[in-house]
């Protein structure tokens, strides 16, 4: 087995010196992200050990969820809910050679280290005990028992692209439904898989209502089950 599993001869090659930028984040405080993530993220870890710093960036032989989530999250401006995310697991620095709408703290060698203001941050989607749910195509039902109030919806993720604003409507009596307004933060998504990669959770949330069912979009990320609402 050892004999198969062989990979021989192995080639070695110098490594190139840590740039003038990875030595100026040294010294410094919080994670450092990479842009553009997923691209060149061997040669983040390898620059790395110039400061030593918890990178946001990473490689292996394969992608974790929370990974996956954080490029999709990333693939939009760096702004809104990519910086709550950034923030909630600590990121001070971004590295990258493109312009960003963030405040410079250097440019060195062709770089630009960007600084992440304050702000609010990614909070991980708390729900209340799981209720009654029919899955049909229309989409997942919630049966809240009897009429209260609801603000919030909470579900298992699954791998599906995220939704934004996903569709949702209400009613009292399982006849007429009245739509919403809503929303699903993927932040708050990435931050939950990040905690816990095989059953994170994500939200819809909205203007608080009084309603008996609930149902969401069909095409929203969610694993089947019983979902949670919250008031």
């Amino acid at each position: 087995m050892l004999l198969e599993a062989g990979n021989a001869p192995i080639a070695y090659a110098r490594a190139a010196p840590p740039p003038a930028w990875a030595r100026w984040l040294r010294g410094h405080e919080g994670a450092v992200l990479h842009l553009p993530a997923g691209e060149g993220d061997t040669q983040a870890m390898l620059d790395g050990t110039a400061h030593w710093r918890p990178l946001v960036n990473g490689d292996s032989g394969f992608v974790p969820r929370p990974y996956a989530r954080l490029r999709e999250l990333l693939d939009r401006p760096l702004g809104g809910e990519p910086l709550r995310l950034l923030r909630a697991v600590g990121t001070r620095h971004v590295v990258g050679a493109g312009a960003e709408p963030l405040p410079i703290a250097a440019s060195i060698d062709g770089a630009r280290v960007y600084d992440v203001p304050p702000g609010d941050h990614a909070l991980v989607p708390e729900g209340g005990p799981p209720a009654p749910t029919l899955w049909s195509a229309e989409g997942p039902t919630v049966d809240l028992g009897a009429p209260r109030a609801v603000s919030r919806i909470v579900f298992e993720l699954d791998d599906r692209p995220w939704l934004d604003r996903p569709g949702v409507v209400t009613s009292l009596d399982g006849a007429s439904w009245t739509p919403l307004d809503a929303r699903a933060s993927l932040a708050d998504a990435t931050l939950a898989l990040y905690l816990d990669p095989r059953h994170g959770r994500g939200a819809v949330t909205f203007a608080p209502v009084t309603a008996r069912w609930v149902r969401l979009d069909p095409r929203l990320p969610a694993r089947p089950g019983a979902l949670a609402a919250a008031p």
